[in-house]
């Protein structure tokens, strides 16, 4: 059963009236349902519940529920105790679907998304977006989770983006998961706890009925199906193709032989990550450019796991001039972890039980350098003074005592895994200029590293001296 839950204001003078929730939600066969509850969504009065069977008039066939919204007006300006909420149910079944299962709607075409964004700015509601390629783990949903705090409406996009993949790299096999990365999105819908249907709450702020074509004297019209009706939801899946992102088509990995527009944000994007994977913030800069495009987000949320890649889009926000989202309102989170210490990937898919077992070292690493800071960071006049080759070091001898100790542990420790080092760098914040010599107390810096655990490439980075908003 899919559901969408509206908070509005319902007409009449708004300081003699309380807010109403309208429900919408779709389930099998075509029925639509509107049930007037009280604050603790109680059925009020079994009498102002209404049924109408035919879906394919249901836009006139919701006329019948417009006493219910007058009712719902008179009892709560007859007692400022007995708030009501009036819910609307239109419940239709969906391909594959079975359980209830809030209903995140789907967007895959320019029109919908730009038709659905200009509904949202039309209702003067802020749009926050979570780029992703999907796979999503714990640390996606905590991006979810600040996005939908902090706006009325939020995008997660899914799209695996092929300019940043090299020719050699993952792109084929990487994980393509799309039903289940709904299913894992439906769980932040909350669901009122004496409600047997599903239901979702949405964070959007209150708002006059009259906004949505509904007055005393109106006629009650639910919004246009497919991308309008989405604006209901304060969650929607943006989900488009590779001919939809990349319009000119032609070759999107061998950038050699790509012709078209990238982005390239030079002087940040060839160091570290950049260094290694040399066409990966080309793809990423042009693909998030042209999300925000579309999107048009006032806010952004980004995973500190990524931090390079994070503070990049902030200085390419800054130097196009965008304003959707602006640098400041391009928020960056902290890497959600698991009981390890091992940074969530999607990545993470790919790792044996034993390589799992090796994956949390990177972490250890960064940790010995950050401990080795705290306790030895001395003003850089001091001839003692730590410096960003002793961070390197001390970090770089914990993945080698890891090397060694895997050549004669069980496998259920991890014997038997191959562990490289890819690198182990310390760079200014700022510039992305590598840390070397004696380092400032107060200095804003980042220590990052990767590392291959069998085939499978782990990246992971920890801060000093500052933290992420």
């Amino acid at each position: 059963m899919h559901s969408y839950l509206t908070t509005l204001k319902p007409f009449g003078d708004e300081e003699e009236t309380q807010s109403r929730t309208i429900l919408w939600g779709i389930k099998s066969p075509s029925t639509l349902t509107a049930t007037l509850l009280t604050t603790d969504d109680t059925i009020e009065n079994s009498s102002l519940s209404a049924a109408v069977h035919s879906m394919g008039e249901y836009k006139q066939s919701l006329k019948m529920v417009v006493p219910l919204l007058r009712t719902a007006s008179r009892l709560t300006t007859a007692s400022a105790s007995s708030s009501a909420s009036f819910l609307i149910r239109r419940n239709v079944s969906t391909s594959g679907g079975g359980g209830n299962i809030p209903h995140i709607p789907v967007i895959r075409t320019l029109p919908q998304l730009r038709r659905w964004r200009q509904e949202a700015r039309e209702r003067k509601l802020e749009v926050g977006v979570v780029p992703t390629m999907g796979a999503l783990h714990e640390g996606h949903l905590n991006l979810v989770r600040a996005s939908m705090a902090g706006n009325p409406l939020t995008v997660m996009t899914l799209f695996v983006n092929p300019m940043q993949f090299a020719p050699t790299e993952d792109l084929s096999s990487y994980p393509r998961q799309l039903e289940r990365d709904l299913s894992l999105l439906s769980t932040l819908l909350t669901t009122p706890s004496s409600s047997s249907s599903s239901s979702y709450s949405s964070p959007t702020p209150t708002r006059s009925l009259r906004g949505l074509g509904i007055s005393e004297h109106e006629s009650f019209r639910p919004p246009t199906p497919v991308a309008n009706a989405a604006v209901e939801s304060p969650l929607v899946v943006f989900a488009p193709s590779p001919e939809v992102m990349y319009p000119l088509k032609g070759e999107l990995q061998d950038l050699g032989r790509h012709k078209g527009v990238r982005v390239d944000v030079k002087g940040w994007g060839e160091v570290m990550e950049g260094s290694s994977r040399p066409q990966f913030f080309k793809g990423v800069a042009t693909v998030c450019t042209k999300l925000f495009n579309a999107v048009e987000p006032d806010h952004a949320y980004f995973g500190q796991k990524d931090i390079q890649q994070a503070l990049l889009l902030k200085i390419l926000v800054q130097d196009l001039l965008l304003s959707h989202p602006t640098s400041s309102n391009l928020h960056i989170l902290p890497t959600t972890r698991a009981s390890s210490g091992l940074a969530l990937s999607s990545r993470n898919a790919y790792l044996s039980p034993p390589e799992l077992v090796v994956a949390p070292v990177l972490h250890r690493a960064l940790s010995s350098a950050v401990d080795l800071y705290t306790t030895s960071a001395s003003p850089v006049d001091e001839e003692d003074g730590i410096t960003g080759e002793d961070l390197i070091s001390i970090a770089t001898r914990t993945i080698l005592d890891e090397q060694q100790r895997l050549l004669s542990a069980p496998e259920a420790e991890g014997g038997g895994v191959e562990l490289r080092l890819d690198y182990i760098e310390v760079f200014d914040k700022h510039t992305f200029e590598p840390v070397r010599g004696k380092v400032e107390k107060g200095r804003e810096m980042v220590i990052a590293g990767a590392v291959w655990v069998g085939t499978t490439r782990l990246i992971d980075n920890l801060l000093i001296g500052w933290e992420v908003n």
